[in-house]
């Protein structure tokens, strides 16, 4: 199926934040709406670290390889936990 994608920015310099088009629901300060292509570029580039949002138990069953397990519904309450000079995609 297809796979929805999101980049988080909480470095607000980062070139991706000037190229983009940004909106700020609830706390986070950037979220950005990115292409499969992009992801898949910040992938090999290694300039991006992978949330993956769903269930833990989906996770556990494939995910992609380094990404983090941060379910949505705790998203939120864990996003001071992150590096805010690291540009984030979930999915």
């Amino acid at each position: 199926g297809a796979v929805g994608l999101t980049g988080i920015m909480l470095y607000p310099s980062s070139p991706q934040t000037r190229q983009a088009t940004a909106t700020s629901p609830g706390n986070f300060p950037q979220v950005v709406r990115i292409s499969p292509e992009d992801a898949k570029k910040a992938y090999e580039e290694g300039s991006a670290v992978f949330i993956d949002v769903r269930s833990v138990q989906e996770y556990e069953q494939q995910h992609i390889p380094g990404a983090l397990s941060i379910p949505l519904l705790d998203l939120e309450s864990r996003i001071g936990d992150l590096d805010p000079n690291t540009w984030y995609i979930t999915y």
